[in-house]
């Protein structure tokens, strides 16, 4: 088949590496110049293939409400009329009950499992380099009384794979060495050692060497004007370039275009329950590689994370709900930047701070939108929220095979279209 891919961030090269060893003809466009200058560009780099947790839970709406007024919450909201976003809350507050969480994380986690194992299996065929480190990373807390609820929580898994180490007091510097000096005490932390962290970036650009080897081509600065339907049935996109239109015939699409994939969906009557939820990082290039923490930790109090990424640390979190608005508000993303001098003090580094944004395309229930449409060759490969780099070859691969008409390998439970 001729298939488009909408999307060159780490989904949508992912689905492309896939679809293309499976002997499908594939192009990849995007409006911007390179892969990856989307929500790939500078995120936090964890792969939490054991570790991943919906962003609804109990606690969060009353997190939410406690702190609406303060520009260093972990979340802000935005008020504005817009009936989406309103119902996305309705039903994003209605996710956090302890229930629907355990729920929502067993189909997570079959994904990001799956997802993870593909990623370490397309390391070592392409040997990508991406600053990776597959010595886990380490959640801190604060007080006892949130490190004891961690613990029992994470400990009380069936699966011990998925248990993380408990370090308190000596042991968990011994660990992470960098948290000596700390200006901040931790009661204790919990080290997912079998998790991994790299630059979603580089990760994305290895993988569309690979692609590209492969057979797909990839045509950048290009806009998708629309999706071309006969008969109920995909027939092409229509593009712009440089000013020109252009058409490209097509036997699929896959949506894979985070928040833009709404745009494109809904002259097909499909309401795709996505809305943009900021996030910023800033990236340091250190004076001192051996100043930098061997894993990345997150402070679960400010719902910070600091990666290590070879000579680089990159500081991430803030979840802003205020639209497609893709501005860095500097005040904001200073308050991101705090969160250094209290776990690293003595950390030091040359040049400016390399400030990003990013919009998370979020669904209320933090699982994305896989597989088809009411349209015929129209499929759906979006809605990662913050876990792109983590879902991005299990999501690809799963894409692959619906296509193909196979069976994937995991159920798809709670991943299919939600409206």
């Amino acid at each position: 088949m001729k298939i488009v891919v909408i999307g060159a961030g780490v989904v949508g090269v992912a689905t492309a590496y896939y679809l293309a060893q499976d002997g499908h003809t594939v192009t990849v466009v995007d409006r911007a110049a390179a892969p990856a200058l989307g929500c790939s560009y500078a995120n936090a780099g964890l792969v939490n293939g054991l570790t991943a947790s919906p962003w609804s839970a109990p606690g969060i709406p009353a997190t939410v409400l406690r702190d609406f007024w303060r520009h260093d919450a972990a979340y802000r909201v935005r008020l504005r009329p817009d009936a989406a976003v309103a119902a996305w809350l309705v039903r994003f507050f209605g996710n956090c009950t302890a229930t629907r969480t355990a729920e929502i994380k067993t189909h997570l986690r079959r994904l990001s499992g799956y997802s993870l194992a593909l990623l370490q299996e397309m390391r070592a065929a392409h040997d990508l380099r991406y600053d990776a480190r597959t010595d886990g990373f380490i959640y801190l807390y604060r007080t006892v009384k949130s490190f004891e609820i961690a613990k029992t929580a994470a400990m009380g898994v069936d699966d011990p794979a998925v248990r993380p180490k408990p370090l308190a007091g000596a042991a968990l510097i011994e660990t992470e060495p960098a948290l000596a000096d700390a200006r901040v005490s931790f009661a204790g932390g919990l080290h997912y050692d079998r998790d991994e962290t790299g630059d979603a970036r580089l990760f994305t650009q290895g993988v569309a060497r690979a692609a590209t080897a492969a057979g797909v081509e990839f045509q950048f600065g290009t806009t998708v004007t629309g999706i071309r339907v006969s008969g109920n049935r995909v027939r092409g996109v229509g593009l712009a370039v440089d000013g020109a239109t252009d058409e490209r015939s097509a036997d699929a699409v896959v949506l894979a275009a985070g928040v833009e994939s709404v745009d494109l969906a809904a002259p097909f009557g499909l309401r795709l329950p996505i809305v943009p939820v900021k996030g910023y990082s800033i990236t340091l290039e250190m004076t001192d590689r051996a100043a930098l923490p061997r894993h990345a930790v997150q402070d679960a109090f400010r719902k910070v994370t600091l990666t290590p990424l070879g000579g680089r640390l990159r500081i991430a979190g803030k979840a802003d709900l205020a639209g497609r608005d893709r501005t860095i508000d500097r005040r904001r993303a200073d308050t991101v930047l705090a969160a250094l001098p209290d776990l690293l003090p003595g950390a030091t580094w040359r040049g400016d701070p390399d400030y990003w944004s990013g919009l998370r395309p979020m669904t209320a229930d933090s699982l994305p939108l896989l597989g088809a449409t009411h349209v015929d060759g129209l499929w759906l490969n979006t809605g990662h929220g913050s876990f792109g780099f983590t879902l991005s070859c299990g999501s690809g691969r799963v894409v692959a095979d619906l296509i193909g008409g196979k069976t994937p390998a995991i159920d798809l439970t709670g991943l299919g279209l939600r409206t």
